[in-house]
């Protein structure tokens, strides 16, 4: 029995309203959801029905979880309540319960309703790869069109070209206008939001500024500079007042305040502002001697300094132009961005019609066409009203339950709000963390979770919201670890959430206290790459300066790791295992690295196998880079056209063709004027060595695969390109042969997947593999490992997210944001629009707009919001032990940096200084260095400076500063065994790798066979009818066993292509047994008659014409004048054509059987016709075959021995079967009218 918390009881059985649950991370949010579905359906008083509830979940995967949990706590309530046909109807409903992503409802949704929609309903979802190679054909077929334009339409497209292209080219235009696409399918009403952009800047000349949102927020980042700048300089002049300070400064820094507060006075206009500070300076400070402490007067210096220089940055950015100059811009550019919304109005239109005419959508149009089902037509985009289908599902749903809500965008938040109850209190039951908001990216919406959040802790609002704290996954010292960091970091103006009490992690894992940690705090390890002129002095050891950062930190990760491990002769780290409910020895696969992106990685992954730690990280880049990659592109390339001179080279360069460097240039000087294609051709014709031989060979390769692509499918050219070159066994044998295979494996599965698009040919494939090298994009490496070997992992912090591990070690914190998104032409916001930097394609300059410069402070503090939810997921991965691992160029210059944080009187540090940080370590740094354990990163003791209830936090800490010196020279595990080998190598003896301990071991293993070789070589299901066939073939010499089926080769025409059409004697056999299966058995039949029945058998299109011609009446006649045909005809029941499987042993079906391990085999078949007769039943079976000699006893026997084993069969099935003995076997042979018995 689980015992849930309150406000998980709360989350569960609280009903009638709607709910938010802020859930924090390990607070077990899916098992509340879960539990909640369960009590709903087998709630006694008031029960629902499964269908009648939406759940929506942000994976496939999550959703299947999720209903194989609902499914085995229904199996568990109905095994109490056997009889409850409540729970039955529930499980026979749960397979079409509405467990899914929004997406696969959606998807429901237009494939129920695609007649009321332009949609063929037989649409099927287009990949990644379709909608690209479309996407590229459209906006091509656009572009060439538009300029083809005349007269004024043209100059307007080329004025849009002018301002947003590069010299070279217009794909960077191209790319502005699939973003902008992009950007306003994630709106609801696209359209709208792009016929909004252009009114951003036709701003009317009287207009209000409090009317400009993007003025508001410039004016927002002044005030915050101005506070800042006023922060330091009363810091500063603080410092002026010290009894030790320069006093004489203070009077030039008074003067500094006065002016910042003059700035603030001017700050509600605009003009007022930006001609107070372009108009101001600052006054320089006193050169009067004074005696005072150098130290304060430099610290005072350097106050001044940075404000000066905030405030020179101010004036330099924002106010060099006043407010009227900025609309004659943006005027300017109006027109531009209008008709560059008409371009991607027009690709949106005319993809559609692409995509209509392919039958294909792709999952934006899904989320679309959803909406325009549930939205009433005749209603605005302002307040849409739900339509009839809409309707019906609000029927049909009593609850809508949505889990990871804070990752629902603005399209998905107006399908749900069209299907759940709007009018009264709400059925809407929402489950997230905000805090854990990290796919704003994807354009995910955490705003949407905080309006809500705020919302339902209104007491006046219906909406309810209940948080879940506690947290039942890591040790308490990783979470207060966490909460003492993020209330320093998070709050509301920057990361849009304030961290406060209803926020914290709580610990609630009890469990953890039986087994207690020798060092559970959580720790930071900053490793200082500072050089002095001694470092840099040139000496034969490894010098730590020339090490990649990369590479040091992987070797300080290898320090830990193998501490971990007991490598080092330390006892190794214990780890609490959850299945056992006790500790045990640490594992590498206890350990993840979580890296913010991958670009370290393959630095990271070869210096940990260096120290022999085995590693393994799942790449989003370097598939294209790969060796074996590389050369079956350029394969592919020759045979799409063989003129290209560098894949043509790469490819006789490479294992396939194996010519070395003078091969090539043999072959160039054959022909020096043409291209490397005809010189390879000249080469064969000229000479007869063994190079020509080489070439010849190639150049039909070469012809045979391009036949091939030009007749079959691409994935069976490049099959047939691994099996006819070798090429994939051999790279199979290079070093790391297990993954390069994989990727070759991945190449041919791509391109299955491009065959299974609208598009075909090899050209376009190579066309579209050079699109996404010339945009820099990439595919992963193939997979080539499995979950649960024994390696380090490492991953994103975004892949991690919804895992845990009971060690975390967070690599690269001191790495820097990627902020080239805030540095580009022009900037998209969802709210704010589109803001493009001034161009003047004339005079070729370029200059941010005001607009612009709003923008970009807008997108920082969301990029930096963001950044902070990251670290917060990547801090609640870890279980039992968080290590932070950064580096840093000048330790000394950071602490200096970090120290100003130290006098700051609150728990959250100043905005202005978060707004600042470029990496975690300058959010983590300056938070730990006010903890009253951080002695290592202060340069003094500064206790009485520090907030005290900052300062004395509960949390414990583990903080060092290594010197990069300290991780040079490091002996490599692998390199010297490397080196041993080489060695022996070069001195041709042998390496000694005997190791009697293991040497029993590898006898048992290269001895080994395999106990069921036998059974592998055997089939496991045999056909007595195509046991029969083979026989029939076989002479009196032939053996009797039961033999494996074959299939003759197809040696004949089909028989509408034969101009003789004739019966074979197996199709003649089979048409008397079908006559003999559906013959009434209800009196004795005259050849006439049987002829006549066999008509009406093609009439009822049983049998065909002809072989109702071929059928013999009389012989049937004669039967049923025999004894068997008499019985028959007075028999109460006969079975005919009885089907049956029989399980024996193996050594009963193979003679020849000799293995120890006994196996099933299962043999089917059907039996002709069974009579009961008195205590058993007799089998007959039909036989049409054509007996040409005169029948002796002799020739009786061979008879019975042909077909003695499949009738013992026969016997068997009835005998274990039905149960009945069986009296009598026999087989009747139409050709001679001849019964005969075969005996057991």
């Amino acid at each position: 029995m689980v015992n849930w918390t309150k406000e998980q009881e709360q989350a569960i059985y609280t009903a009638g309203s709607d709910m938010l649950v802020a859930a924090a991370a390990g607070s077990g949010k899916t098992a509340v959801l879960v539990e909640r579905i369960i009590q709903k359906l087998i709630n006694k008083e008031n029960p629902v029905d499964i269908d009648t509830l939406l759940v929506v979940t942000f994976t496939n995967a999550a959703a299947q979880e999720m209903r194989n949990r609902v499914g085995l706590a229904l199996e568990k309530a109905l095994a109490e309540d056997p009889a409850s046909a409540h729970l039955k109807k529930q499980l026979s409903l749960l397979q079409r319960a509405s467990i899914s992503t929004l997406h696969s409802f959606c998807l429901d949704v237009v494939r129920q309703y695609a007649y009321l929609l332009d949609v063929d309903p037989a649409f099927r979802i287009a990949n990644d790869m379709e909608i690209d190679l479309i996407k590229q054909d459209v906006i091509a077929d656009l572009f060439e069109e538009w300029y083809g334009k005349e007269g004024e339409e043209q100059a307007q497209f080329f004025d849009v070209v002018d301002r947003f292209s590069s010299d070279r080219s217009d794909v960077e235009v191209e790319n502005l206008v699939l973003d902008l696409y992009t950007f306003a399918m994630q709106n609801p009403w696209p359209v709208k939001w792009l016929d909004e952009l252009a009114d951003v800047y036709d701003v009317k000349e009287a207009v209000d500024e409090e009317e400009l949102e993007w003025l508001t927020i410039i004016k927002r980042e002044v005030r915050g500079q101005l506070t800042a700048i006023e922060q330091e300089a009363k810091s500063a002049l603080e410092l002026t007042e010290n009894p030790e300070g320069p006093y004489q400064y203070a009077e030039a820094i008074e003067a500094d305040i006065a002016m910042i507060w003059e700035a603030k006075a001017n700050s509600e206009t605009w003009d007022d502002l930006q001609a107070y500070i372009s108009g101001s300076s600052f006054k320089a400070l006193s050169r009067k001697k004074m005696e005072c402490s150098e130290e304060i007067k430099d610290k005072v210096k350097k106050l001044r300094d940075s404000y000066k220089k905030r405030w020179k940055d101010m004036k330099d950015g924002w106010f060099t132009r006043n407010l009227a100059n900025h609309m004659e811009d943006m005027h300017e550019l109006a027109p531009v961005i209008k008709q560059l919304t008409e371009v991607v109005k027009e690709f949106k239109e005319r993809f559609a019609q692409q995509k209509k005419e392919k039958a294909i959508v792709d999952f934006s149009d899904l989320e679309h066409h959803c909406l325009a089902l549930l939205v009433d037509n005749d209603s605005g985009n302002e307040n849409p009203l739900p339509s009839n289908v809409a309707r019906h599902f609000k029927q049909k749903f009593t609850e809508v339950l949505v889990d990871e809500y804070q990752d629902t965008n603005l399209v998905q938040e107006t399908i749900l709000g069209l299907i759940s109850d709007r009018e009264g209190n709400g059925n809407m039951f929402m489950v997230g963390d905000v805090k854990q908001s990290i796919y704003r990216f994807r354009h995910a919406e955490p705003s949407l979770f905080i309006h809500k959040y705020k919302q339902f802790h209104d007491p006046n609002d219906p909406g309810q919201r209940i948080d879940l704290s506690s947290n039942f996954r890591s040790r308490e010292q990783v979470l207060i670890g966490a909460n003492y960091l993020f209330r320093q970091i998070l709050d509301e103006s920057l990361g849009e959430i304030n961290y406060d009490r209803d926020a914290e992690l709580i610990y609630a894992n009890k469990s953890y206290d039986s087994f207690p940690y020798e060092s559970p705090e959580p720790e930071l390890l900053i490793i200082d790459r500072e050089t002095d002129e001694e470092t840099e002095a040139d000496t034969d050891e490894e010098n730590f300066a020339d090490l990649e950062k990369a590479q040091l930190e992987a070797r300080a990760y290898a320090r830990k790791i193998r501490e971990w491990t007991g490598q080092d002769g330390a006892r190794p780290l214990q780890v609490f295992d959850k299945s056992t409910g006790t500790v045990r020895n640490f594992q590498y696969r206890d350990v993840v690295i979580l890296m913010r992106s991958m670009t370290w990685t393959p630095t990271i992954v070869d210096e940990l196998k260096k120290q022999g730690i085995p590693v393994y990280a799942e790449l989003a880049t370097g598939y294209f880079e790969a060796i074996e990659i590389k050369v079956m592109l350029s394969l592919l390339k020759v045979i799409d056209n063989p003129r290209q001179d560098i894949p043509l080279a790469s490819v006789l360069h490479s294992p396939i063709v194996a010519m070395n460097e003078e091969e090539l240039a043999s072959i160039r000087l054959a022909d020096k004027s043409h291209g490397y294609y005809d010189a390879l051709l000249a080469y064969k014709k000229q000479h007869t060595n063994d190079l020509a031989e080489k070439a010849t060979k190639f150049l039909n390769l070469l012809e045979s695969f391009r036949i091939a692509s030009r007749q079959g499918a691409l994935s069976e050219l490049i099959w047939s390109i691994y099996r006819e070159t070798g090429y994939y066994d051999f790279v199979g044998g290079m070093p790391g042969g297990r993954q390069r295979q994989a990727n070759l494996r991945a190449l041919y599965d791509r391109a299955r997947g491009y065959e299974t698009t609208s598009f075909r040919g090899l050209f376009r494939f190579l066309r579209f593999i050079e699109r996404m090298e010339e945009r820099g994009e990439d595919l992963g490496a193939a997979r080539a490992l499995s979950e649960q070997e024994d390696v380090i992992r490492i991953m994103t912090i975004h892949k991690s997210k919804g895992l845990e591990f009971p060690v975390v070690i967070l690599g690269g914190v001191d790495k820097q944001f990627n902020m080239q998104d805030l540095k580009q032409r022009y900037l998209l916001h969802k709210d704010l629009g589109l803001a493009s930097k001034y161009i003047d394609p004339i005079k070729r300059i370029t200059y941010p707009t005001l607009l612009y410069y709003a923008f970009q402070k807008e997108k920082q503090r969301e990029l930096l919001a963001e950044e902070m939810r990251v670290l917060y997921v990547a801090l609640t991965r870890a279980k039992e032990k968080l290590v932070m691992v950064g580096n840093v160029a000048s330790y000394e210059k950071k602490q200096k940096k970090w120290e100003k944080v130290l006098d700051h009187p609150e728990w959250v540090m100043p905005e202005h200084f978060r707004m600042e940080a470029k990496s975690y370590l300058d959010w983590v740094g300056p938070a730990l260095i006010r903890h009253q354990s951080s002695e290592v990163l202060r340069a003094e003791d500064v206790n009485e400076v520090v907030n005290n209830e900052v300062r004395m936090d509960p949390s414990n800490w583990s903080i060092s500063i290594m010197h990069g010196s300290e991780l040079a020279n490091l002996e490599d595990v692998v390199n010297k065994e490397d080196i041993n080998l080489k060695e022996n190598i070069q001195q041709w003896e042998a390496l000694e790798l005997r190791n009697a301990d293991l040497d029993a071991e590898v006898d048992e293993k290269l001895s080994y066979e395999y106990p069921y070789t036998q059974a592998a070589a055997s089939r496991a299901k045999q056909t007595v009818t195509e046991i029969k066939r083979q026989r029939e073939l076989k002479d009196e010499y032939s053996s009797d066993q039961l033999v494996q089926t074959s299939r003759a080769p197809i040696v004949k025409r089909p028989l509408f292509m034969q101009k003789n059409k004739t019966i074979t004697p197996a199709e003649k056999g089979t048409a008397m047994h079908t006559v003999m299966q559906h013959i009434p058995l209800m009196k004795t039949w005259t050849k006439a008659e049987v002829e006549r029945f066999a008509e009406r058998l093609v009439d009822k299109e049983i049998l065909t014409a002809d072989e109702a011609e071929i059928i013999d009446g009389r012989v049937i006649e004669e039967f049923f004048k025999t004894e068997i045909g008499a019985l028959m005809l007075n028999a109460s029941e006969v079975s005919r054509e009885v089907p049956f499987s029989l399980a024996l042993s193996a050594k009963e079906v193979y003679a020849t059987w000799t293995s120890d391990v006994d196996e099933q085999v299962l043999v089917q078949g059907v039996i002709d016709c069974v009579i009961p007769v008195e205590d058993g039943v007799l089998i007959v079976d039909y036989k049409t075959d054509a007996i040409q000699k005169e029948v002796t006893d002799e020739v009786m026997e061979q008879l019975k021995e042909r077909y003695r084993t499949q009738m013992d069969l026969y016997r068997q099935a009835i005998e274990r079967i039905w149960k009945k003995p069986v009296k009598s076997v026999y087989l009747y042979y139409f050709s001679k009218e001849l019964l005969v018995e075969v005996p057991k």
